[in-house]
């Protein structure tokens, strides 16, 4: 032994401190012990202002991947990722398994309908001044279609002023509907 050979003799002090070193050493390992009751990463013990889970407060205690971990300070970490955890202990067998995130769907998007063009009514005929029209009444003139909106405009002799799209009123009576001509 070389501590012989340096002049050094063990004597009984030496080998109680030793004994109780390395007692000290081995006590300091940590041990496997229960986890039940620990919520398991990511069923973290604080809410949230709405009530959903998403924090450790300093103290609290939660399981990751068969270790238990306490949060040094308040946390939404992974436990065991960074410096905000501390390892407390490894878990017994009674561990609680991480659970697995279900993802969340993906929502489909609602097609927007395309809107169905209104059809132009087919003209009830072309128009001539002085004919009796009813408002709502169609009629074709110049390639267009024009819907009566004032009866007795409409059916006016004076088609000077109220032939629809020539007349200098055909607005006041008239409302262009479409074109008469196929495209």
């Amino acid at each position: 032994m070389k501590l012989k050979q340096a002049g050094f003799k063990p004597n009984k002090t030496f080998i109680a401190i030793s004994l109780a070193a390395s007692t000290v050493i081995s006590t300091n390992t940590f041990a496997a012990q229960s986890c039940e009751g620990i919520n398991a990463y990511p069923d973290f013990p604080q809410v949230d202002w709405e009530g959903n889970p998403d924090h450790a407060n300093t103290g609290d205690v939660m399981q990751f991947n068969g270790n238990a971990y306490s949060a040094m300070w308040w946390t939404k970490s992974t436990p065991g990722s960074d410096n905000s955890w501390s390892l407390k202990h490894e878990c017994s067998g009674d561990v609680t398994p991480t659970p697995t995130p279900t993802p969340t769907p993906t929502p489909t998007p609602t097609p927007t309908p395309t809107p169905t063009p209104t059809p132009t009514p087919a003209p009830t005929g072309t128009y001539v001044a002085g004919t009796v029209y009813a408002t709502g009444d169609i009629v074709s003139n110049g390639g267009q279609s024009y819907r009566c909106d004032v009866a007795g405009w409409c059916s006016s002799a004076s088609g000077w002023a109220y032939a629809p799209g020539t007349g200098s009123a055909w607005a006041s009576a008239w409302t262009l509907v479409g074109s008469t001509t196929p495209t």
